[in-house]
Protein backbone atom coordinates (compact mmCIF):
# COMPACT_ATOMS: atom_id res chain seq x y z
CA UNK A 1 0.00 0.00 0.00
CA UNK A 2 3.01 2.45 1.15
CA UNK A 3 4.69 1.68 -2.48
CA UNK A 4 1.75 2.43 -4.18
CA UNK A 5 1.37 5.97 -2.31
CA UNK A 6 4.81 7.15 -2.96
CA UNK A 7 4.45 5.76 -6.40
CA UNK A 8 1.40 7.75 -7.47
CA UNK A 9 3.34 10.87 -5.55
CA UNK A 10 6.34 10.19 -7.74
CA UNK A 11 4.29 10.34 -10.74
CA UNK A 12 1.97 13.79 -9.51
CA UNK A 13 5.36 15.72 -8.90
CA UNK A 14 7.14 13.82 -12.59
CA UNK A 15 4.08 15.35 -14.27
CA UNK A 16 3.36 18.56 -12.42
CA UNK A 17 6.84 19.63 -13.42
CA UNK A 18 6.79 18.45 -16.99
CA UNK A 19 3.89 20.39 -17.22
CA UNK A 20 5.26 23.66 -16.07
CA UNK A 21 8.22 23.15 -17.87
CA UNK A 22 6.24 22.42 -20.96
CA UNK A 23 4.38 25.35 -20.67
CA UNK A 24 7.08 27.73 -20.10
CA UNK A 25 8.70 26.08 -23.44
CA UNK A 26 6.19 26.92 -25.85
CA UNK A 27 3.94 29.69 -24.88
CA UNK A 28 2.80 32.65 -26.91
CA UNK A 29 3.77 35.85 -25.86
CA UNK A 30 0.46 38.14 -25.77
CA UNK A 31 1.12 40.93 -28.38
CA UNK A 32 -0.06 43.58 -25.87
CA UNK A 33 2.47 43.04 -23.44
CA UNK A 34 5.23 43.56 -26.59
CA UNK A 35 6.81 47.47 -25.84
CA UNK A 36 7.76 49.51 -22.91
CA UNK A 37 6.55 49.56 -19.98
CA UNK A 38 6.87 52.41 -17.39
CA UNK A 39 6.34 54.14 -14.04
CA UNK A 40 7.36 56.74 -12.31
CA UNK A 41 8.51 56.47 -8.41
CA UNK A 42 6.93 54.09 -5.66
CA UNK A 43 8.37 53.39 -2.50
CA UNK A 44 10.79 50.40 -2.18
CA UNK A 45 12.00 47.94 0.63
CA UNK A 46 14.84 46.04 0.27
CA UNK A 47 15.21 42.93 2.48
CA UNK A 48 18.51 41.70 3.92
CA UNK A 49 19.55 38.55 5.14
CA UNK A 50 19.21 38.61 9.33
CA UNK A 51 22.67 37.86 10.87
CA UNK A 52 20.48 37.08 14.22
CA UNK A 53 16.97 36.73 14.31
CA UNK A 54 15.65 39.90 12.93
CA UNK A 55 15.36 40.51 9.18
CA UNK A 56 16.67 44.36 8.35
CA UNK A 57 14.60 46.41 5.90
CA UNK A 58 15.75 49.76 4.63
CA UNK A 59 13.36 51.99 2.38
CA UNK A 60 14.17 54.13 -0.37
CA UNK A 61 12.21 54.69 -3.65
CA UNK A 62 12.74 53.93 -6.78
CA UNK A 63 10.97 54.20 -10.77
CA UNK A 64 10.65 51.47 -13.06
CA UNK A 65 10.77 50.83 -16.47
CA UNK A 66 10.80 47.66 -18.57
CA UNK A 67 10.66 46.47 -22.21
CA UNK A 68 9.49 43.25 -23.11
CA UNK A 69 10.62 41.96 -26.91
CA UNK A 70 9.04 39.58 -29.25
CA UNK A 71 11.73 37.35 -28.67
CA UNK A 72 10.12 37.16 -24.65
CA UNK A 73 13.74 38.46 -23.49
CA UNK A 74 13.24 41.48 -20.91
CA UNK A 75 15.31 44.63 -20.30
CA UNK A 76 14.75 47.50 -18.03
CA UNK A 77 15.57 49.21 -14.77
CA UNK A 78 14.16 49.53 -10.86
CA UNK A 79 15.48 52.32 -9.85
CA UNK A 80 19.43 52.40 -10.47
CA UNK A 81 19.43 48.61 -10.87
CA UNK A 82 19.64 47.61 -14.86
CA UNK A 83 18.75 44.12 -15.83
CA UNK A 84 19.28 42.99 -19.83
CA UNK A 85 18.40 39.62 -21.67
CA UNK A 86 16.38 38.37 -18.95
CA UNK A 87 13.89 35.91 -19.61
CA UNK A 88 9.97 36.34 -19.53
CA UNK A 89 8.35 33.19 -18.34
CA UNK A 90 4.77 32.12 -18.59
CA UNK A 91 2.97 31.59 -15.37
CA UNK A 92 2.60 28.24 -16.05
CA UNK A 93 2.46 26.56 -12.33
CA UNK A 94 -0.28 25.21 -10.54
CA UNK A 95 -2.18 28.29 -10.14
CA UNK A 96 -3.67 29.47 -13.05
CA UNK A 97 -3.76 33.58 -14.21
CA UNK A 98 -7.29 33.73 -12.44
CA UNK A 99 -6.22 32.37 -9.05
CA UNK A 100 -2.44 33.96 -8.38
CA UNK A 101 -3.19 37.47 -10.15
CA UNK A 102 -0.08 36.42 -12.42
CA UNK A 103 0.33 36.18 -16.08
CA UNK A 104 4.18 36.56 -16.46
CA UNK A 105 7.35 36.41 -14.85
CA UNK A 106 10.42 38.04 -14.90
CA UNK A 107 14.17 36.18 -13.80
CA UNK A 108 15.72 39.56 -13.81
CA UNK A 109 19.50 37.56 -12.68
CA UNK A 110 21.53 39.86 -10.09
CA UNK A 111 21.22 43.31 -10.18
CA UNK A 112 22.83 45.85 -8.11
CA UNK A 113 21.88 48.57 -5.68
CA UNK A 114 18.18 49.99 -6.11
CA UNK A 115 18.58 53.18 -4.58
CA UNK A 116 21.27 55.23 -2.73
CA UNK A 117 21.12 53.96 0.68
CA UNK A 118 20.24 49.73 -1.06
CA UNK A 119 22.81 47.72 1.81
CA UNK A 120 22.79 45.15 -0.76
CA UNK A 121 25.62 45.90 -3.12
CA UNK A 122 23.92 42.09 -5.34
CA UNK A 123 20.73 40.73 -5.51
CA UNK A 124 18.50 38.25 -7.35
CA UNK A 125 15.25 39.88 -8.57
CA UNK A 126 12.00 38.92 -9.94
CA UNK A 127 9.36 40.77 -11.46
CA UNK A 128 5.75 39.28 -11.31
CA UNK A 129 4.02 40.38 -13.68
CA UNK A 130 -0.25 40.53 -13.58
CA UNK A 131 -2.86 41.21 -16.86
CA UNK A 132 -3.19 44.16 -18.53
CA UNK A 133 -6.14 45.90 -16.89
CA UNK A 134 -9.36 47.38 -18.55
CA UNK A 135 -7.62 50.60 -18.37
CA UNK A 136 -4.17 49.55 -20.40
CA UNK A 137 -2.47 49.45 -16.84
CA UNK A 138 -0.05 46.26 -16.23
CA UNK A 139 0.73 45.85 -12.59
CA UNK A 140 4.04 44.76 -11.49
CA UNK A 141 5.82 43.37 -8.53
CA UNK A 142 9.40 43.31 -6.98
CA UNK A 143 10.31 40.47 -5.58
CA UNK A 144 14.18 39.13 -3.96
CA UNK A 145 13.09 35.45 -3.41
CA UNK A 146 9.56 34.99 -2.50
CA UNK A 147 9.95 38.29 -0.61
CA UNK A 148 7.73 41.06 -1.64
CA UNK A 149 9.86 44.59 -2.19
CA UNK A 150 7.22 46.64 -3.35
CA UNK A 151 5.17 47.67 -6.69
CA UNK A 152 4.24 49.89 -9.55
CA UNK A 153 0.99 50.55 -12.03
CA UNK A 154 2.82 50.82 -15.25
CA UNK A 155 1.37 52.09 -18.45
CA UNK A 156 2.85 51.45 -21.96
CA UNK A 157 5.00 53.90 -23.40
CA UNK A 158 6.38 52.60 -26.92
Amino acid sequence: MKNKQLLLAICLVFFLCCNISCANASFKLKQDYVGTWSSPTEKITVRTEPKSWHFVFTKGEADFSMTIHEDKKVSGHIGNAKFENAKLVSNGGIWPVKWSGIIYTVDCGEVGKIFDKDPMEKKKLSVWICPISKEGTMEVEIRYGSFPMGGFITTKTK
